[in-house]
């Protein structure tokens, strides 16, 4: 990544593939990282991670927007199917949350799928699952 802009022929084509993989790849590591088998191998974990990200950022490679995503993605606990939502309707004194649902449920499915892009979020499943990791990822800026 960190050579993506050099002016070698096509090293400026890896940044897009990667982006558009890695917030799937970054919800396998989530998963990596909560099943570790112990707190220590967590820990190494979490920190080779975040220490990814905060070279990824501070390379200007990607949007801290995407970035931000891909590190609550990481960081989050499980999202439980049939609780996340109703997790995320428990925050009504969260303004900007509230509000950002309410948006989210008036996108169609491209919209939603281009604002996962956009916010560094898997775009795999419904646009109910979708919605769910937006606003987990939303929460997680926010607070």
């Amino acid at each position: 990544l960190y050579n993506a802009s050099a002016p070698v022929q096509n090293a400026s084509q890896y940044r897009p593939i990667l982006q558009d993989v890695l917030p799937d790849m970054f919800e396998s590591l989530q998963e990596c990282y909560l099943n570790a088998p112990s707190r220590m191998t967590q820990e190494h974990i979490r920190k080779r991670v975040l220490r990814v990200l905060r070279a990824w950022n501070g390379w200007y490679i990607f949007q801290e927007e995407y970035l931000q995503g891909l590190q609550a993605t990481f960081l989050r606990g499980r999202i439980d199917p049939s609780g996340a939502v109703k997790v995320m309707d428990d925050l009504p004194s969260d303004s900007a949350v509230l509000e950002y649902k309410r948006k989210l449920e008036k996108m169609n499915i491209a919209e939603i799928e281009n604002e996962c892009k956009k916010r560094g979020v898997s775009r795999k499943g419904t646009h109910s699952d979708m919605t769910t990791r937006l606003l987990t990822v939303q929460t997680y800026i926010n607070h």
